[in-house]
């Protein structure tokens, strides 16, 4: 268990999956998780089940509503510790097979939705002086696919992993995470942005430890 005391923690896509596990994981650990999701009544669920929470209803195809949301929630807490992308889609249609609206739909939640909260809250972290931002990932980012997605999957993660580390260059400390071993040994310092890749058999509680270490790193 990570020690969250004190902390609130923005988690998109946060109602299921690797998402709710990483906010169970934040209130395990003594914080207060805000969960960010499109479907507001498994996110009341999770909620209700995890405690310690809160709900706040975002559409990540949306960059008018992200925005609102997070000025919403910047506005609502005294302060904002760290900001987790979980929320996503996965895109198993073939190559030959995407229609213009899959690979829009795609793109536009999984990396223009990532680029939009980054940015909403980044002003905010400048400010404080503080703040991790966690973007989570996949390999079919790095190998072109994977065990769920493919070509409009793949490119989308691809596009995160860039953001991200252009995002670390430009405000602070890059940090070259490629792998879960090389994740562990670095000197992870305040402000440094890190792409995590988590696919595969026990994903979400890599997801979950992974992230913990980073959140609370020194």
């Amino acid at each position: 268990m990570f020690d969250f005391t004190g902390k609130t923690v923005l988690v998109t896509g946060g109602a299921q999956g690797i998402g709710k596990e990483v906010v169970r994981g934040v209130v395990n650990g003594g914080g207060h998780a805000v969960i960010l999701d499109l479907n507001e009544e498994k996110a009341k669920a999770t909620a209700e089940e995890l405690g310690n929470c809160s709900v706040y209803k975002i559409d990540l195809g949306d960059k008018d509503n992200i925005r609102a949301v997070m000025a919403k929630v910047l506005g609502d807490f005294e302060r904002v510790d760290v900001l987790i992308n979980c929320g996503g889609v996965v895109s198993t249609v073939p190559f030959q097979e995407v229609t213009d609206a899959e690979w829009d739909r795609t793109l536009r939640i999984n990396l223009t939705g990532t680029f939009t909260t980054c940015s909403a809250i980044y002003p905010y972290f400048i400010e404080k002086k503080g703040g991790r931002i966690v973007n989570v990932s996949s390999v079919a980012g790095k190998i072109g696919g994977g065990l769920l997605g493919t070509a409009a999957y793949a490119t989308s993660k691809a596009g995160v992993n860039g953001l991200t580390k252009a995002i670390a260059k430009e405000g602070g400390n890059a940090v070259p995470a490629g792998s879960i071993l090389s994740i562990m040994g670095l000197g992870i310092k305040q402000g440094d942005t890190v792409v995590i890749n988590v696919e595969g058999t026990d994903a979400d509680a890599c997801a979950d430890k992974l992230i913990g270490i980073l959140a609370n790193a020194a």
